[in-house]
């Protein structure tokens, strides 16, 4: 089983950060470009960015099988 979780830094930080951790049978995953397996929100949108289409059209459009 995949968990994905997202975490916060206890309130009353200055600036509250948050991390995302992904868990895969009971055991932490690091993303490849993650310092660790408590990857910070922005590195984990900047690494995820990539694979997120732009054109949900294009993307997403269903295709006849060719028999």
């Amino acid at each position: 089983m995949l968990v994905i979780e997202l975490w916060a830094e206890r309130p009353g930080s200055k600036e509250q950060k948050h991390f995302v951790r992904f868990v895969y049978n009971d055991k932490e995953l690091v993303l490849p470009g993650a310092p660790d397996a408590y990857c910070p929100l922005e590195t984990f949108v900047s690494l995820a960015k990539e694979l997120i289409p732009l054109d949900f059209e294009r993307e997403c459009v269903a295709h006849e099988a060719k028999l």
